[in-house]
């Protein structure tokens, strides 16, 4: 009998924590909610149980369009010749050029086109805004160079809200409709941005790498959604000075050159009819860059009580710079020099390897020194240079993640290592180095985020 009504009393005080949860429960939920009977597992009674508000459909202000790529693409990391020849990037679909023009824009076919720089992809939005992003797989079908061995993709982005249900996700999780894709597959994802700042955009395919955190994410497919203000426009900050002169209208009497933000690229130019500085053509992103000039409506000031009063900058209606910063570690490379493999010095050089970069470019003290040991490359004549003049100074070579025609690893014929400066010049003009320009006075806002 003791143990009977030991069980009843454990039975009853189960019943009470759980309506006694249940009463907690209920004042958090609408009062609007409608509602439906359930019998409860003891004595019978009935509990009023809500049944949850549908969720109200999103709204948006207006819908950007962006037509986004995954490929494969190498990544030169910086100027002393770090690489990743398994590099997975994502690009707009008009940055791409057939690699055999026969086969056209087909998956495992594609490359970025010449004048542009691998880089993380940024695309911009409004708050309020819904981003309609068309993916296109294009990578190709089998691995190669220690990529993961799943081909398929998709577009996630951290911290956004999906637009028309789950499948915008871009996942493949427990019951769910898996919406990943693979090579030559294309899908839909839409978005929408209620905050301003930035949101990291990546594949979930693959979600497993040296530590744990993605498997696509060391081989570069990954980029950012930067959410600007309500009414912001988005102008290029970073051209050539030929695509700089065609938007020019004039010069200032002392001489500075007075742009037209609207100006195309002439007929007979290979874009013609394409926006020069700005960013999006009607609804439809056709710039990526990682910089960029964000102005209020009109290219004028953003409307007062845009942004919260902040007493150390009174004035933050006015345009500003936006530069995004991107972090990523693990990086998939091929270290610029033998000596990273050597058995007996590779685990001394482990520490100091090219394994840390910002918007793919690499900057490892380990090969600095040692091209300077070695003679090649901008530092090859520093006799004084030990140790803190690399890591602790841009002396010796100024910025690492420029790209150049010839690295300070190129080998002659017999792959002996060329001694001396070798490169002639630096590509990309448009887009040359991890140094960020601005004018003393600039508003500037830093976009950082880390990629794992």
């Amino acid at each position: 009998m003791k143990t009977k009504y030991y069980l009843h009393r454990r039975r009853k005080l189960s019943l009470l924590l759980f309506l006694s949860s249940l009463l907690l429960l209920l004042p958090a939920l609408s009062v609007q909610a409608q509602t439906t009977e359930i019998v409860p597992i003891d004595d019978g009674s009935i509990i009023v149980w809500p049944t949850p508000t549908p969720t109200p459909s999103t709204v948006c202000s207006r819908t950007i369009k962006a037509s986004v790529v995954a490929l494969d693409q190498a990544i030169m990391y910086n100027r002393l010749g770090a690489v990743n020849p398994g590099g997975m990037i994502y690009a707009l679909k008009s940055d791409v050029v057939a690699i055999d023009a026969a086969k056209g824009i087909v998956a495992g076919n594609v490359r970025l086109r010449p004048d542009k720089r691998p880089r993380p992809i940024v695309l911009r939005m409004n708050s309020g805004d819904c981003l309609q992003i068309t993916f296109t797989n294009l990578l190709t079908s089998l691995p190669h160079d220690d990529q993961p061995a799943t081909r398929f993709a998709g577009v996630h982005v951290i911290g956004m809200e999906l637009v028309g249900g789950i499948t915008s996700d871009a996942s493949n999780v427990g019951k769910n409709v898996p919406s990943l894709v693979g090579p030559g597959g294309t899908k839909i994802y839409t978005f929408t941005g209620t905050r301003e700042g930035n949101n990291l955009m990546y594949s979930t395919a693959a979600t497993t790498s040296g530590e744990g955190d993605g498997g696509t994410l060391p081989m570069g497919l990954f980029g950012s959604v930067n959410v600007q203000a309500k009414g912001a426009e988005w102008y290029r900050s970073q051209v050539t000075a030929a695509d700089l002169k065609l938007a020019q209208t004039g010069t200032t009497p002392a001489g500075q050159p007075i742009i037209n933000y609207d100006a195309v690229y002439p007929v007979g130019h290979p874009k013609a009819g394409k926006p020069i500085l700005k960013m999006l053509n009607g609804d439809t992103i056709v710039h990526t860059d990682l910089n960029a000039i964000i102005t209020g409506p009109n290219k004028g000031r953003f409307p007062a009580g845009t942004f919260k009063l902040n007493p150390t900058e009174p004035d933050r209606e006015r345009p500003f710079r936006e530069f995004t910063v991107i972090y990523h570690d693990e990086i998939k490379a091929i270290q610029a020099f033998p000596q990273f493999q050597d058995p007996v010095l590779k685990h001394t050089l482990h520490s100091v390897r090219d394994g840390f970069a910002i918007n793919y470019g690499v900057a490892g003290v380990g090969a600095e020194i040692l091209a300077n040991r070695l003679g090649v490359g901008p530092m090859f004549q520093c006799t004084e240079c030990k140790f803190e003049e690399f890591f602790l100074s841009s002396w010796t070579i100024g910025d690492p993640a420029q790209i150049v025609d010839k690295p300070a690893n190129t080998t002659d014929a017999n792959g002996k290592l060329i001694t001396g400066r070798k490169a002639t010049k630096v590509l990309y003009p448009d887009d040359p180095s991890n140094v960020h320009h601005s004018y003393i006075g600039d508003p500037v806002k830093m976009r950082v985020v880390h990629a794992g």
